[in-house]
C-alpha cells in the first residue's frame, strides 16, 4: 500500500509538469485573439484608402489650401448698355448701325487659405480675381450718300477684386467627393477704355473702385488626397458707381482729367459700371 501511494504521487507530479506548459500556451493564444477582437477598425474618412497612409481627415493632415479657377460670368452693366443704345439711336439717321453690348465676361481667380482651427474644416484667407468684360462696340456704315467715313466706337472694361473671406469644406464619407461653400468681401479696382475711330480719333482711359463681395459653392472630385478638381458656381456683387478720366480726352468724349463719365444723352446721368453677376467655371484645389 505504501509503495502504491508513492507511485501515484510520482505519476501526478509527472502529469502536472507536462500539462502546465500546455495550459499556459493555450491561455496566451486566447488572450491574443481577445485583444485583436476588441481593437476598433478605423474607416478612412477621406473615402480613399491609400496603402501606407494613416486614416486622418484632410483638415488634420494639411495646414492650408490653394484654389485656382477660371470661368464665365454674366454682367449687369445696365447703365453702360443704356449709354451704348443712346449713341446708337443718335447716329442711326446717318449710319447703318451695328452694336454689341457688354453683358458677359471671363473670370480668373486665385484663393490662398489657411486651416487655422485644427480639427475643423474651415479655412480663411485671401482671394484675387480678374474679371475681363467682352468688348462692347458700335460700328456705323455711312448710309447718307456715302459721303461720311465709317465710324467705330469700342468699350473695354475690367475689374480686379481683392478680398478676404472663408471657405468651409465637407468631405463626403466613403466617396472621393468634396463639397465647399465660400464667402469673400473686399475692394475692387476697375479700369475702362473708350475709343473712337472716325474723322477724329480719340481714346479715353477711365478708372474707379468700390465694394465687392463673392459667394460660391464647389463640387470637386478627389484625384488624390491633396488634389481635387471640379465645378464652381458663384455670385459676385461689384457695382462701381462712377468712373473718372485718367487724363484729358476733350476732342470727342468731352472729358477733363478727373471728370466723371456721364451720359450726355440722358440728362448727364452718371454711368455706373456694374460687374454684378453669376460665375460658372472649373477649379483645381491643392492642399498643402
Amino acid at each position: 500500500m505504501k509503495k502504491f501511494s508513492v507511485l501515484l504521487i510520482e505519476l501526478l507530479f509527472v502529469f502536472s509538469m507536462c500539462a502546465l506548459p500546455l495550459m499556459a500556451a493555450g491561455n496566451e493564444e486566447l488572450s491574443d485573439i481577445k485583444a485583436s477582437d476588441d481593437m476598433p477598425v478605423e474607416a478612412d474618412p477621406s473615402g480613399i484608402d491609400e496603402p501606407g497612409m494613416p486614416n486622418v481627415p484632410d483638415y488634420l493632415e494639411y495646414i492650408g489650401v490653394v484654389n485656382l479657377w477660371v470661368g464665365y460670368s454674366t454682367l449687369s452693366m445696365n447703365s453702360v448698355n443704356a449709354f451704348i443704345d443712346d449713341i446708337n439711336d443718335d447716329a442711326d439717321t446717318l449710319f447703318d448701325m451695328e452694336t454689341s453690348n457688354m453683358d458677359k465676361a471671363y473670370v480668373l481667380g486665385l484663393d490662398l487659405g489657411l486651416l487655422v482651427f485644427k480639427g475643423f474644416p474651415l479655412s480663411i484667407g485671401a482671394r484675387v480675381e480678374y474679371v475681363g468684360g467682352f468688348q462692347a462696340s458700335i460700328k456705323g456704315t455711312n448710309s447718307f450718300l456715302g459721303l461720311l467715313p465709317d465710324v467705330t466706337r469700342t468699350l473695354d472694361a475690367l475689374l480686379v477684386p481683392i478680398m478676404a473671406g472663408a471657405t468651409y469644406n465637407l468631405n463626403i464619407k466613403g466617396m472621393p467627393i468634396d463639397l465647399a461653400a465660400d464667402a469673400y468681401i473686399g475692394y475692387a479696382l476697375a479700369k475702362a477704355t473708350l475709343t473712337q475711330d472716325w474723322t477724329t480719333d480719340e481714346t479715353a482711359n477711365l478708372s474707379g473702385g468700390g465694394f465687392a463681395m463673392d459667394f460660391g459653392i464647389k463640387a470637386n472630385y478627389r484625384v488624390s488626397k491633396p488634389l481635387s478638381i471640379g465645378l464652381h458656381i458663384g455670385y459676385r456683387i461689384a457695382n462701381i458707381e462712377q468712373m473718372t478720366a485718367d487724363e484729358e480726352a476733350n476732342n470727342v468724349f468731352g472729358l477733363d482729367k478727373g471728370e466723371v463719365l456721364k451720359n450726355v444723352y440722358d440728362s448727364d446721368s452718371v454711368i455706373a459700371f456694374d460687374f454684378t453677376g453669376f460665375t460658372f467655371g472649373i477649379n483645381a484645389n491643392m492642399k498643402y
